[in-house]
């Protein structure tokens, strides 16, 4: 098993040999995507050829590893001696495969995309938005808490939290609705704040700024 680092540059597994040659031998390595995907997406897949000088009885090969920026937890795949390919004095020995974990080393913040939103009583919901500074692999739900202020919940000015809003994988804006009370009281502007519940984020997702909105 080999750990490497998403953002440390490529892999470096090392072939053995039992004895050493007085020729090169020349070896081919094939991947087999496990929960990491080849094709340039997670990293290089395809054949390796692998020669191991004579003399020697080990060679280091790369495998170019990608950094992206999305939250995908840790990922591997798997490298395979070819062993119908090795020269006629040579077997494959065990272990003949081998398994690479790339660990993921991303993180993100949500926010708001406004400090303040405004919404006449009577036009339907608050509407603010969410946003999430990375993409994520896998859905990521955040919980949002409402803090009265000159405005009243309950369903009195507006219908009270919490409330939960998903970013479905590879989505980073997300609006949500707030329902607004349509009453016949007249009592002027009246205005509550929206918070982002940090305590209760996803690991590897922070609160950012502004992690509070004032809906007026």
């Amino acid at each position: 098993t080999y750990r490497i680092d998403e953002d440390s540059g490529p892999a470096r597994p090392t072939l053995i040999l039992s004895n050493p040659s007085s020729t090169d031998t020349v070896v081919t390595v094939f991947t087999t995507d496990g929960s990491a995907t080849g094709g340039d997406v997670d990293y290089t897949s395809g054949v390796y050829t692998v020669t191991v000088p004579a003399g020697d009885t080990s060679a280091t090969f790369n495998i170019p590893i990608n950094d992206d920026d999305i939250l995908e937890g840790n990922e591997n795949f798997l490298l395979t001696i070819n062993s119908s390919a090795l020269p006629t004095d040579v077997t494959r020995g065990d272990p003949g495969e081998a398994t690479v974990t790339i660990v993921d080393d991303d993180r993100a913040t949500v926010s708001f995309e406004e400090r303040i939103y405004s919404v006449i009583e009577n036009a339907g919901p608050a509407r603010p938005v969410l946003i999430l500074s990375n993409p994520s692999s896998t859905n990521i739900t955040v919980q949002v808490r409402d803090d009265d202020n000159t405005a009243t919940g309950g369903g009195e000015d507006y219908t009270s939290g919490p409330y939960l809003v998903t970013f479905i994988a590879g989505v980073t804006r997300v609006p949500f609705d707030v329902p607004i009370t349509d009453d016949d009281v007249r009592e002027g502007n009246e205005e509550f704040d929206l918070v982002i519940e940090g305590r209760l984020l996803p690991n590897r997702v922070t609160r950012g700024t502004p992690g509070r909105s004032t809906v007026t």
